[in-house]
């Protein structure tokens, strides 16, 4: 991937009298917990005892605050990930001692990143860079387990990127999906560990055709039909607001920005939603919605579990990847949702749960899945394929398939070149 870029932006002047430490350690844990939100500086300052003027001299600004935990992670990503390698273990060895660094709770935060778009376009063009530069030593990393004759032929990168995204997911999923406490790290690690390395299936299944997702884009209506008008009029908004919200970031992206790639006004938006977090909550639950309808669509009669697990991860990858569709990605903040708002998504949460929890017991009883700690396996085959929402995934529908074809293989299949009932 070749050297990170050299921008004069990273050498930005700031003070360091010790507590440039600790205040990156704050920051990152609370960008974890809460997200770029308005008032993230007002909260560290208050967390950390100083005044805003002092915190001042440690960064700029929120954006130059959010673009120094990211490098702060790229660079911790990269040590942890040279050291694991030193270690001088196979593959798989240093892929858990790597992981397990990551997550380690005993060492410095890392920060999900989760909102490269809200940053300014140069610091983002150098936080992508920098994760790259990771990518392309653990898809290296893959390839030389893959000579060794310890990882299946499969694509190197697209491996690289999700088992990257699912390590940071770690970080932020438990509260996405409505827990009240992060899950312990172990079961996390495990389950984890059993999706990447020995897949979902006790053998790999036979692919069933694509499914049809093509009802999950806008609907289309006669202009002279009013409800039908406003219900169209409303996905429009919510399907445009969650591929911005992807691409830029919660924070970011202003209900202007959205009026005016629908091509609707402001007012229009806010008759639909009284305010930009009220969106969000809606882009949230479409995004439940999408997920747990693509999961009881692929239960398909005839069909093993097995297979239908499979079709419905190529089906979520390319509604992803969709621009139309995008149901909305992990973010921090999601938190800051008001009592009736979390409520509503715990409960979309739980029926999404539901479906795969189906889909699980079903392939456990007919053989086709693996048995596994289901509540954390779906939180893991989620985090793997999160990146794919991320701005800047530009593909054709060719290349979308063939991702979407790759990613699903990993996550059925696992790594590791023998499979074991």
């Amino acid at each position: 991937m070749g050297k990170p870029p050299n921008d004069a932006s990273v050498a930005r002047t700031v003070r360091d009298d010790g507590r440039r430490e600790r205040v990156l350690d704050e920051a990152a844990r609370l960008l974890n917990e809460v997200g770029v939100t308005g008032d993230l500086l007002d909260r560290l300052a208050a967390n950390l005892g100083l005044t805003r003027a002092a915190l001042y001299g440690y960064v700029e600004d929120r954006p130059d605050l959010v673009f120094r935990c990211y490098l702060r992670a790229c660079e911790i990503m990269e040590q942890r990930l040279d050291s694991a390698i030193a270690a001088g273990g196979d593959a798989f060895q240093t892929l858990e001692l790597f992981v397990r660094s990551v997550l380690d709770p005993s060492l410095p935060p890392i920060t999900a990143l989760s909102e490269i778009g809200y940053l300014r376009q140069d610091d983002a063009r150098i936080i992508l860079g920098r994760a790259g530069v990771v990518e392309g030593k653990l898809a290296k990393l893959l390839a030389e387990g893959a000579r060794a004759g310890l990882v299946r032929p499969l694509d190197h990168m697209v491996a690289a990127r999700a088992l990257l995204s699912l390590v940071y997911w770690l970080k932020l999923g438990p509260r996405w999906l409505s827990e009240e406490a992060s899950l312990p790290g172990e079961r996390l690690l495990a389950a984890a560990g059993q999706m990447v390395l020995n897949g979902l299936a006790t053998a790999p299944p036979s692919p069933l055709p694509p499914l049809d997702i093509t009802h999950l884009t806008p609907r289309m209506t006669e202009a002279f039909d009013r409800p039908s008008l406003t219900a169209a009029r409303r996905d429009a908004i919510l399907a445009t607001a969650s591929r911005l919200f992807n691409e830029s970031g919660l924070e970011a992206t202003s209900i202007d920005d959205i009026a005016q790639a629908v091509g609707t006004s402001k007012r229009t938006i806010l008759n639909h939603f009284k305010d930009k977090q009220s969106l969000i909550s809606a882009t949230q639950l479409r995004g439940y919605a999408i997920f747990r309808g693509i999961a009881e669509l692929a239960r398909i009669p005839g069909a093993s579990a097995a297979q239908s697990m499979a079709a419905g991860i190529h089906a979520s990858v390319m509604a992803s990847l969709h621009p139309a569709i995008a149901p909305l990605r992990v973010f921090s903040g999601l938190p800051n949702l008001d009592e009736d708002q979390r409520r509503a998504a715990a409960d979309a949460s739980l029926k999404l749960q539901g479906a795969y929890e189906m889909l699980f017991s079903a392939g456990v009883a007919d053989g086709s899945l693996r048995k596994v700690d289901n509540r954390v396996t779906m939180l893991a085959l989620a985090g793997a394929s999160a990146w794919v929402s991320r701005g800047g995934v530009d593909l054709n529908r060719a290349e979308g398939e063939a991702l979407a074809a790759s990613l699903t293989d990993l996550l059925m299949n696992g790594l590791r070149v023998h499979h074991r009932r």
